[in-house]
């Protein structure tokens, strides 16, 4: 949370949701690979445990509320899940990137 203190904790939870979404789809395609895929570990040894661990911190905080916290981790496992999912389609479909 930061010295600080809780700014915003449902923005908080939404980007540990993210995280914590990336790390689980990153397991789940090595899974389903059978075989080690780039950013494996570092989702298992740091990705997955430390946003899981910040999030049950910032759901216990009465500040925070679980409810709204639980509601804007899972906003941001879908939206995270949404982007990988549109990124991995592009890929596929090899549709060029705008340039910049």
């Amino acid at each position: 949370m930061g010295m600080r203190g809780i700014r915003s904790p449902a923005l908080g939870a939404l980007v540990l949701g993210q995280i914590a979404g990336n790390a689980g789809l990153h397991v789940y395609l090595s899974a389903r690979a059978r075989r080690y895929t780039p950013g494996f570990a570092t989702s298992v040894a740091a990705l997955g445990p430390v946003s899981l661990a910040a999030l049950h911190v910032l759901a216990r905080d009465p500040r925070a509320g679980r409810a709204r916290v639980l509601l804007a981790a899972g906003a941001g496992v879908a939206s995270g899940t949404v982007m990988l999912t549109s990124l991995r389609r592009r890929a596929a479909r090899k549709v060029p990137t705008p340039a910049t």
